[in-house]
């Protein structure tokens, strides 16, 4: 996924294959080659490669009698949109899973979440599972959760005649000081006080 070192890579095969003089059926096979794998791997990925391949026209090009020059020129201008479609899908996917770790965090709040039983659930290593919730999010793992958890808690406040702690419990705080410590923070006074302004 690094366009600098696909450029690399590619200025290195054309090197490569100008010092070596291939034939230009074995350059013509080698580019074959690389285009069905960057199409294996859409497919992998779960996108669709029939533009990609109408584009380029690959299954005609066996027939095809090109020169080094345009084979070269076809590899890269491949290789180049292959990349753009890969990055596309990944990026998609990243919301997807996301979008659907949020939604399980919103309907098990009050469970006993961390960002390393998420990660085992959805098969994502934590590290990246915490560097992509917060570039998604655009706030962290915990910070989610403590909001979706308080704001719950401010609902119960005004709708209900439950205590405070009780409160704390059905909102998936074991600790009450914890939660009068994100509420506070949150809102700016203690649970109590919010429920008589109410």
């Amino acid at each position: 996924m690094d366009e600098e070192r696909l450029k690399a890579e590619t200025d290195a095969a054309e090197r490569a294959i100008q010092e070596k003089r291939l034939a230009p059926e074995l350059v013509k096979m080698i580019v074959i080659h690389v285009a069905y794998r960057c199409l294996g791997l859409i497919r992998e990925m779960n996108g669709d490669p029939g533009s990609l391949l109408e584009k380029y026209n690959i299954t005609a090009l066996e027939g095809r009698e090109l020169g080094l020059a345009d084979m070269l020129h076809l590899l890269r201008g491949f290789c180049t949109d292959g990349l753009q479609e890969l990055r596309t899908l990944q990026r998609d996917q990243s919301r997807g899973i996301i979008h659907e770790i949020n939604a399980y965090i919103r309907n098990h709040y009050s469970e006993s979440l961390t960002l390393k039983g998420l990660a085992e659930k959805f098969y994502i290593h934590p590290v990246y599972l915490g560097q992509l919730f917060a570039r998604k999010n655009g706030i962290s793992f915990n910070e989610y959760l403590h909001d979706l958890r308080i704001a719950e808690a401010q609902q119960l406040l005004r709708e209900t005649d439950l205590r405070s702690y009780q409160i704390a419990e059905q909102v998936g705080y074991v600790s009450y000081d914890k939660f009068l410590k994100q509420f506070e923070k949150r809102l700016g006074m203690k649970p109590n006080e919010y429920k008589a302004t109410r």
